[in-house]
C-alpha cells in the first residue's frame, strides 16, 4: 500500500483485525478495504508478479547472451577453431538474436509497467 499523504510504501497483512490503516511514516489514517476489494488487490498483485517474471527471464537471457557474444569476440584473435569454422554466420546470428531479445525485453517491461497495481489510501 502507498500512503496518499507522504507516498511511503508499506505492506499490509490481509488478516489484520483492525478497521483502520495507519501509515508508519506520517501517521495518516484510512479505512481498510472490504474483503472483496482485498481479493481483487491480491489477484492484481499476483498478475503483476507473473509479468515481472516474464520480464526478468528475457533480461537474463539478454545479459548472458551478450556475455557469450563478448567472450566470442574476445577469443576470436586466439585461433579458435569453432569460431573460424562457423565464420560470420555466428557473428550475425548472435547480433540478430540479441536484437530480438532486446525488443522482447522492452515489450515485457512495457507490459509489466502497464500491469502494475498500486493501492493508495
Amino acid at each position: 500500500m502507498i500512503c496518499s499523504e507522504c507516498y511511503a510504501e508499506f505492506s499490509l497483512s490481509s488478516n489484520q483485525p483492525a478497521s483502520k490503516i495507519t501509515c508508519p511514516e506520517c501517521m495518516h489514517m484510512g479505512e481498510i478495504a472490504t474483503s472483496d476489494v482485498m481479493g481483487q488487490i491480491a489477484l492484481a498483485k499476483n498478475a503483476e508478479k507473473g509479468w515481472l517474471l516474464k520480464a526478468i527471464i528475457p533480461t537474463l537471457l539478454l545479459f548472458f547472451g551478450g556475455f557469450a557474444y563478448l567472450w566470442m569476440i574476445m577469443s576470436k584473435g586466439r585461433e579458435n577453431e569453432m569460431i573460424s569454422a562457423l565464420g560470420d554466420g555466428l557473428n550475425y546470428g548472435f547480433i540478430g538474436g540479441l536484437a530480438i531479445l532486446a525488443i522482447i525485453v522492452i515489450a515485457m517491461a512495457i507490459k509489466y509497467e502497464g500491469n502494475r497495481y498500486d493501492v493508495y489510501f
